[in-house]
C-alpha cells in the first residue's frame, strides 16, 4: 500500500515551526528542550539557536 504525502500530519512547514522558531520565548523553549530533554551538547544547541555559549549558560540557570 502506498502512502500519500497529502495525508501526512507532519509537513516541512510544520517542522520548520519547531526547528526555526521566530519568537524569542519559543526559541528559548526549544533551545532548553534540546539541551535538557534531548540531552544535546549545550555548545551545539547554543550555536544552532543563535546564542553565545555564555548567554546560553545564563539561560539554563
Amino acid at each position: 500500500m502506498e502512502s500519500s504525502t497529502a495525508n501526512q500530519i507532519t509537513t516541512p512547514a510544520n517542522q520548520n515551526f519547531f526547528l526555526s522558531p521566530q519568537f524569542p520565548l519559543q526559541r528559548q523553549y526549544e533551545a532548553l528542550r534540546a539541551c535538557l530533554v534531548e540531552e544535546e551538547p549545550s555548545a551545539e544547541v547554543a550555536r544552532r539557536f543563535g546564542y553565545s555559549p555564555g548567554a546560553f549558560r545564563v539561560l539554563c540557570n
